[in-house]
């Protein structure tokens, strides 16, 4: 057998990663307040990079105008866009738990300018709270524990830790601790979900509110009652079912495991920052021809460069070195505006194709959600999926019915069948409960083919208990009822 040698030339397409197209990456990845402090960054890095940050509103996006949102100040609060055909009867629908309005307890009427401009941050709130229930003196260990809160309201750090950062002892910092669990909102400053829910349930108590049984429960029983584990609970703490069952809507009823985030209108959530409202990055407006789609960013930042020093240059004769730097930093700051600008770009026809494959969703809601990937998107604007990935991530949409969503939620192509189990239960005779295969027949009359198995993780995705269950607790609440 002979072994022959031979060179041939055949095309090849590979890709040049580069240190420009790492950066352009990365840009486009950024959230909201990353982008913003990777510009503030640039510019501090950069004598060169300058830029002319317009005030806009943080609830729409729109520039202020004296001071005053054109949009928001003008335009009633509109309704959901699917609010005749869904129901939206609590917030365990987490995928829509993103509203830009509150639900006004009071009789002033709602001014979304005055809460973007004027509501301090959770964090000022929570600090003002304690200094003005503890000494003086311990102001400074009040503002290492108010420092150290997640975003959820979770207490990051051990009192050890704070009593060796701030040099007291350690029941000093566990007496603040405990002042900070006073503080409204219930459950903040707890270190883990269980502690939370066991201070929030130890105020409704102290309001005459509570319920004792709930509080064993949590106590003694908490990972089964999260894996939802009724008979063991009642087994363990020699009760009936019934009564764990009754528990446990009171604490899903009334307890949250994210003792930060505020509760707004129907029940949703609004997940506060520093203002207290989450910023979209783009927003879906109503034309003549259909709907556009605006990148806000464009609208509050404006970049230029600073032409001096290049003035200088061509004015006298410069070193080499001043004009090397000259020519770096110029070359720089151009860069880095045009990945800043071909960011917006790529959100912008990404957001454009979803407008226009989602057209039935902006006129009639989330029963008109279409089922829709981040590669059939990717392929209508001739983008790579991780490209579609990266500009999708931690951004979110104002819709034109005023509601802020996630853009992953407009990849979930399951709400809307979620949507319609929530609504075939809500119908449904308590006393004789549909079990998951009568549920996928009725949706599959309305046109969805959903396997039982299916609809059985989708209505545990969405909390809402088995048939039996929910039987059970119904003939529990009637015997309860008869028995008063």
């Amino acid at each position: 057998m002979e072994l022959e040698q031979s060179q041939s030339l055949q095309p090849q397409t590979t890709v040049a990663i580069t240190a420009n197209l790492i950066t352009s990456l990365k840009i486009l990845q950024l959230s909201s307040d990353e982008l913003q402090q990777t510009i503030e960054q640039e510019i501090v890095n950069n004598p060169f990079l300058e830029l002319d940050e317009r005030e806009t509103c943080a609830v729409c996006g729109s520039p202020l105008i004296d001071g005053r949102c054109p949009e928001c100040s003008s335009e009633p609060a509109a309704a959901p866009a699917d609010t005749e055909s869904s129901t939206w009867d609590d917030d365990s629908y987490d995928a829509w738990r993103i509203d830009t309005r509150p639900n006004n307890s009071g009789d002033d009427e709602y001014d979304p300018v005055a809460l973007a401009a004027g509501e301090m941050s959770l964090q000022d709130y929570l600090l003002d709270s304690l200094l003005s229930t503890i000494p003086s003196g311990d102001a400074a260990i009040a503002e290492y524990l108010i420092g150290s809160l997640d975003d959820s309201g979770y207490l990051t750090v051990e009192d050890d830790e704070v009593a060796a950062a701030c040099g007291v002892p350690v029941e000093r910092v566990q007496s603040l601790v405990e002042a900070l669990q006073q503080l409204d909102p219930p459950g903040v400053g707890a270190r883990n979900p269980r502690e939370c829910l066991i201070i929030q349930l130890k105020h409704l108590m102290e309001d005459g509110r509570g319920d004792a049984l709930a509080l064993r429960i949590l106590e003694q029983c908490f990972e089964e009652l999260g894996q939802h584990k009724f008979e063991a609970i009642a087994s363990r703490l020699r009760i009936k079912a019934d009564h764990v069952l009754t528990s446990w809507a009171f604490i899903k009823d009334n307890l949250t495991p994210f003792p930060a985030w505020r509760t707004w209108q129907n029940g949703q959530r609004l997940a506060t920052g520093g203002s207290g409202v989450i910023r979209p990055d783009v927003a879906i407006k109503p034309s003549e021809d259909g709907y556009t789609v605006e990148v806000l960013e464009e609208a509050r930042y404006q970049f230029r460069i600073n032409d001096m020093y290049r003035e200088m240059m061509s004015e006298h004769e410069l070193p080499s070195e001043d004009r090397e730097f000259v020519r770096r930093y110029t070359n720089q700051a151009k860069f880095f505006i045009g990945f800043v600008k071909e960011r917006w770009d790529t959100i912008r026809q990404i957001t454009e194709c979803i407008s226009e494959v989602q057209r039935d969703f902006l006129d009639h809601g989330i029963r008109h959600l279409k089922p829709l990937t981040r590669s059939e998107v990717a392929f209508h604007v001739g983008l790579h999926e991780s490209t579609v990935s990266r500009a999708t991530a931690n951004k979110y949409i104002l819709l034109p019915s005023k509601r802020v969503i996630s853009f992953d939620d407009l990849f979930d192509g399951s709400l809307a069948i979620k949507d319609a189990i929530r609504e075939i239960i809500a119908a449904e005779r308590p006393e004789r409960p549909l079990s998951d295969e009568e549920i996928a027949a009725e949706l599959k009359e309305q046109g969805m083919f959903v396997a039982r198995r299916t609809v059985a993780k989708y209505r545990e995705a969405i909390h809402i208990l088995p048939s039996t269950l929910r039987g059970r607790a119904y003939h529990n609440m009637q015997r309860a009822r008869l028995a008063g």
